[in-house]
């Protein structure tokens, strides 16, 4: 409709950008119904399988459309380009692209419009930077599912509340650095180590809880510019963490999880 309107058509700049826009949506939208069509059109082949006459020409419907179904998944992230600044505010349509298993660096990066994004429910491995710069991301449903998180995965992102059940191993540098809404993180007892400057400059982290019993490495700093007031830690891990390298500097702040829980 935009398009349409005389004060659009007599600007050039303006046609530009919007039909660049258009082009971008339409790209998304587009290559959604066709998996969509693709996952549809595959459980119709299966369930001729049981069907001696077309039991033969259903397996290779099924082959060539399960080689479709593949590509689209692995292509849902290949363009990147399209994503840079693109003017979508939504994408819980993502959840649909159930193959995909992790995000390749740079996913997302930029979409500075993106304010909510749905994970696929077996999306666990969310790559280095993938979600860079996403300045207005708020909602990411489906991110405790999340095992692991590359360098600087949600930088500048916008959401009040982490929670991180499944994660395992380190968590990389810069993930959640810059999210400056940022109020609770909530760390799953699978984490080892935090990398570096994992939540710095996120000036209203408030309250952590780690959920680990072996407290985890503290690399380099973490909490910078964090007006951190309290660290709950398991109870038997109290004095394990209050003693801990790293972690000993903020022996006062660092409570049993069982005063959280009341």
């Amino acid at each position: 409709e935009e398009l349409s309107k005389p004060e659009v058509l007599g600007n050039v700049e303006l046609m530009t950008t919007l039909s660049k826009e258009q082009s971008q949506i339409s790209e998304i939208v587009d290559k959604y119904k066709l998996y969509k069509n693709v996952l549809s059109d595959l459980e119709e082949a299966k369930e001729l399988l049981n069907d001696k006459e077309m039991a033969e020409l259903a397996k290779e419907d099924i082959n060539s459309l399960s080689t479709q179904k593949e590509e689209l998944e692995n292509d849902s992230l290949g363009a990147q380009e399209s994503y840079v600044d693109a003017p979508y505010k939504s994408f819980d349509e993502f959840k649909y692209f159930t193959g995909v298993k992790s995000l390749d660096g740079d996913a997302f990066a930029e979409a500075t419009n993106l304010e909510t994004i749905s994970l696929p429910p077996h999306c666990t491995i969310i790559g280095s930077a993938a979600f860079w710069k996403c300045s207005k991301l708020a909602t990411i449903n489906g991110l405790e599912q999340v095992t692991s998180v590359g360098s600087q995965g949600f930088l500048t992102a916008k959401i009040t509340s982490l929670s991180l059940p499944n994660y395992q191993g380190a968590i990389a540098e810069r993930a959640f650095s810059y999210c400056s809404n940022l109020e609770l993180a909530d760390l799953g007892a699978g984490v080892t180590q935090l990398s570096g400057e994992v939540f710095s400059s996120d000036t209203k982290l408030a309250t952590l809880i780690v959920r680990a019993t072996t407290p985890p490495s503290l690399v380099g700093t973490n909490f910078w510019q964090c007006p951190l007031s309290v660290i709950y830690v398991p109870d038997a891990s109290l004095e394990a963490y209050k003693t801990a390298m790293n972690w000993s500097s903020y022996a006062s702040r660092i409570k049993g999880i069982s005063e959280y829980n009341r």
